[in-house]
């Protein structure tokens, strides 16, 4: 965790984890021509076709010639400045950054 970015990264992260939601963290919500709604994490995308990991756990492929609309998640992770103390946040950033 501490090698993708540095401190002022990590702390955005805790605080608004919607700021900026680290690749194969993404999650998407696909309306489809066929009235059904895909929701998961976003696991793979070429020109055709994404493929989605919803919490069933089973992966879901979804032909974008398919996608009616398609609209961009939020972080599974809670915004945690309000429940921390500021010290706390301090104590958990320096401790994530050791994590290289």
């Amino acid at each position: 965790v501490g090698a993708r970015g540095g401190r002022e990264y990590l702390l955005e992260s805790i605080v608004d984890p919607n700021a900026k939601i680290a690749a194969g963290y993404e999650s998407v919500m696909v309306h489809t021509r066929d009235g059904v709604i895909h929701a998961g994490i976003l696991r793979e995308e070429n020109g055709k076709e994404l493929i989605l990991m919803p919490p069933s756990g089973v992966a879901e492929v979804i032909q974008k010639d398919q996608m009616m609309s398609r609209e961009k998640g939020v972080s599974g992770m809670p915004p945690l400045g309000m429940v921390l103390s500021k010290r706390d946040l301090r104590d958990l950033v320096e401790y994530l950054s050791s994590l290289k």
